[in-house]
């Protein structure tokens, strides 16, 4: 099992943080949009999932 170097953890954040520094604003911005398209995604797939775990429960009658 590898173990969890924390060091090398905290430099690859710091070149992470570098990085999108040293992005252009509109790149950013691009970047913001996608991830927020993303977690709209997953939150409507995560609602669908709880609804149906509820009516299979018959918490929820058609």
């Amino acid at each position: 099992m590898r173990s969890f170097d924390f060091q090398k953890f905290c430099e690859e954040d710091d070149n992470r943080q570098r990085e999108w520094e040293a992005l252009p604003e509109a790149e950013k911005e691009r970047q913001r949009r996608a991830l927020a398209g993303w977690a709209d995604r997953i939150e409507a797939e995560n609602e669908a999932l709880e609804l149906q775990v509820r009516m299979e429960r018959g918490e929820i009658v058609d």
